[in-house]
């Protein structure tokens, strides 16, 4: 792409072309850091599994399956707008590390990696199931379990469609109204790639000015 661009005679075209390729890296490397993180954890999951085969029952019904499967998909889209939005956040920002850890905490202990949240006092569970936390993670697992139900479960699923599309917009929109380099500097770019020396911008240089010294 980048050889291709240096001689291009429609810069504005292939600029388009490499913001095309640059939007897509970070759903592979989400894809590669999700499947490396699942083929490293489920060994143990499955021995764990194995082990106490005796204690788990699994849902009775087939839609059940069918609704946390349609959950867990949503939740991992959301999970990746959200991280998608952080990491942009870097064209603002240089320091994003805080940021970041402050999220992820949120989402550790209002997500129920911590601890279940149905376990909470019932005002403040009514709240954190309007968070996007709650359907990260608890939702998915509550729907399996066949904690939601009837009523609930639609209502779940509602949610959670409304925190997808509204992440996704949120990602959409960094991505969109990212900082983009100056029309000039790119001229300027292509000036120095196409005579191949970068000694020629000097030449663009205004000439400096020779101080008398007394």
């Amino acid at each position: 792409m980048a050889d291709r661009c240096r001689y291009s005679r429609r810069p504005d075209q292939c600029a388009s072309d490499q913001a095309d390729e640059l939007s897509r890296i970070p759903v592979q490397y989400f894809l590669s850091g999700r499947l490396v993180y699942t083929f490293v954890t489920l060994p143990p999951i499955a021995l764990i599994f194995i082990y106490y085969r005796d204690y788990i029952v699994l849902p009775d019904h087939a839609l059940t399956y069918v609704y946390a499967c349609i959950s867990m998909l949503m939740a991992a889209f959301m999970q990746f707008f959200i991280t998608y939005s952080l990491a942009m956040m870097a064209f603002w920002i240089l320091e994003i590390s805080t940021i970041v850890f402050i999220v992820y905490s949120f989402e550790y202990f209002l997500g129920g990696q911590m601890f279940p949240i149905d376990i909470m006092p019932p005002a403040i569970y009514a709240v954190m199931k309007w968070l996007p936390f709650y359907y990260e993670l608890f939702a998915p697992i509550a729907i399996f379990l066949g904690r939601l139900q009837g009523a609930a479960l639609v209502q779940a699923l509602a949610i959670q469609t409304g925190w997808l599309l509204l992440t996704w917009a949120w990602a959409n929109f960094m991505w969109e109204t990212r900082p983009r380099p100056l029309p000039g500097r790119r001229r300027i770019s292509k000036i120095i790639s196409v005579v191949g020396n970068p000694a020629a911008f000097q030449a663009l240089k205004p000439p400096a000015i020779e101080r008398d010294v007394l």
